[in-house]
């Protein structure tokens, strides 16, 4: 095998773990009741538990093993979370001569001044269907704009409705899990670079919202694996707690966050409620399809 890969003979070949394992580990999530935002490419939501407990209620939740062997993690995604907010830049902002950073920086900038519900838009952001609970037919929509709105609400209210989705696997995480405090969460990834995002988690959730000192988790947690195996690293959980440091804190506001509940009440029934009208409209472009292919 070294000879097939090009490595060195007699490296030593211990186990590794999943990008969303290894990045909790990697960032501290340790403890019963620790929980992290990962805001990437697929957000996910996760909390270290000591056993699974399904959430037959609402249908929000997974279960993972944690890269600790006899722990868990109680966690929700959202597919292609953080890849509809680069569809938005590329399909909307990107100009020539302008780079992603600078189109996200600008529209964080934009947003900063809006305020919670966005003058009356809303959004579902689930352009590839919801994941938990299941369902393949939802898809995108904004509703509520008019004249009066820009390209900089209809953005903010994508961050609304992947906050209300998260904030509402956490509702049942602590249902779930009523015996753990959970008054922080670590938030990773991409979205951590956003401030405005950061504190609308922070409000709406009513918990303190922490960003970190290092942006390579996963690959740190993989590196604590390989280092453990080999006896670098002694006891997993201490070494990660000693190598991840929360650099800034959002405290939630109760006034904002009672406005964005209001507003996320609503999410929650309209994900159920537009399933049928998601439906039918995904009939007629099959049925549409079919006669075009017909014709031809």
């Amino acid at each position: 095998m070294a000879s097939l890969t090009g490595l060195k003979a007699g490296i030593p070949l211990v186990s590794g773990a999943g990008d969303k394992a290894a990045g909790c580990l990697g960032a501290g999530i340790v403890d019963y009741g620790d929980m992290i935002f990962e805001a990437s490419s697929y957000g996910e939501v996760s909390c270290c538990v000591k056993e699974y407990r399904p959430d037959m209620e609402a249908r929000r939740l997974d279960v993972i093993p944690s890269a600790i062997p006899g722990d868990f993690f109680a966690t929700h995604f959202v597919a292609g979370s953080g890849i509809t907010l680069d569809w938005f830049m590329n399909t909307f902002v990107k100009h020539e001569g302008i780079t992603t950073r600078e189109m996200f920086a600008q529209m964080e900038q934009m947003i900063s001044g809006i305020k919670p519900g966005c003058d009356g838009v809303m959004a579902v952001g689930l352009l590839g269907g919801s994941s938990m609970p299941l369902d393949g037919a939802l898809r995108g929509m904004w509703m509520g704009f008019d004249w009066s709105h820009s390209r900089e609400h209809f953005y903010k209210a994508l961050l609304e409705s992947f906050t209300y989705d998260f904030s509402l696997s956490v509702k049942s995480i602590e249902r779930l899990y009523p015996e753990y405090a959970m008054d922080s969460v670590k938030i990773i990834g991409g979205g951590a670079k956003s401030p405005v995002w950061s504190q609308m988690c922070a409000d709406v959730q009513g918990k303190t919202y922490a960003a970190l000192n290092r942006e390579d988790v996963a690959m740190w947690g993989a590196a604590l694996l390989a280092g453990n195996a080999v006896g670098i690293f002694g006891d997993l959980k201490q070494t990660a707690r000693e190598h991840v440091r929360v650099i800034k804190e959002y405290k939630p506001d109760a006034k904002t966050g009672r406005t964005y509940r209001k507003y996320m009440d609503l999410y929650d029934k309209y994900t159920v409620e537009l399933h049928d009208f998601y439906k039918r409209l995904q009939d007629i472009a099959h049925e549409a399809e079919q006669e075009g292919d017909g014709l031809r």
